[in-house]
C-alpha cells in the first residue's frame, strides 16, 4: 500500500512540473519582448496550422522582407492576420501578403503601422491553451488544478510520514 502511495505522489508530481513547464513555456515569450497569438484559420497551412500560437517581434520596416510571416492588423483594426510577405512596397511602406494554403493574395496593402511583428516560431495546438489560460475561467482552472495536485501531494505525503512514525 506505501509502495502505490509513493508512485502516486511521484505521478502527481510529474504532472505538476509538466503543467508548471507548459505554463512558462507560454509566458515567457512576453518576457524577451515576444507577442503570441492564436491561429483560427488554416491560410497559413501545413507550416502553421489552425490552433498554432505564434511568437511575433517588432521589427523595423526595413528588416522585413518578402518571405517574412508577419501578423497585423486589417485595415479597420478588428482582426489580427498571419500571412506571408510577397511585396514590398518601400516607398509607401506596404507589403502585400498571401496566406500559403489561398489561391489569391491578400486584396489589401498592409500598412507597416499595422503590422504586429515577424512570427519568430509558432507550437502547434498551444493556441489553444493559450487562449483556454487567457480566460477568467481558464486561470482559474489551473490555479485549481495546480491547487489540488499539490494538496493530494501533500496529504499523501502527511500519511506515508505518520505510518512511517508510527
Amino acid at each position: 500500500m506505501r509502495r502505490m502511495k509513493k508512485i502516486s505522489v511521484t505521478v502527481i508530481y510529474i504532472l505538476l512540473g509538466f503543467l508548471c513547464t507548459v505554463l512558462i513555456l507560454l509566458a515567457a515569450p512576453r518576457f524577451i519582448g515576444l507577442e503570441s497569438y492564436t491561429v483560427v484559420s488554416g491560410s497559413m497551412e501545413p507550416e502553421i496550422p489552425v490552433g498554432s500560437a505564434v511568437y511575433v517581434k517588432k521589427r523595423a520596416f526595413e528588416e522585413i522582407s518578402e518571405g517574412d510571416v508577419i501578423t497585423f492588423l486589417t485595415e479597420h483594426g478588428n482582426m489580427r492576420v498571419t500571412h506571408r510577405v510577397t511585396e514590398v512596397d518601400e516607398k509607401k511602406k506596404t507589403f502585400a501578403t498571401k496566406g500559403d494554403a489561398n489561391e489569391y493574395a491578400d486584396r489589401q496593402m498592409v500598412k507597416w503601422e499595422n503590422v504586429c511583428g515577424v512570427v519568430i516560431y509558432s507550437l502547434p495546438k498551444a493556441g489553444y491553451v493559450q487562449d483556454f489560460l487567457g480566460k477568467r475561467y481558464g486561470k482559474l482552472t489551473a490555479a485549481a488544478v495546480l491547487a489540488g495536485l499539490f494538496l493530494l501531494t501533500e496529504l499523501l505525503e502527511n500519511e506515508n510520514t505518520k505510518k512511517e512514525t508510527s
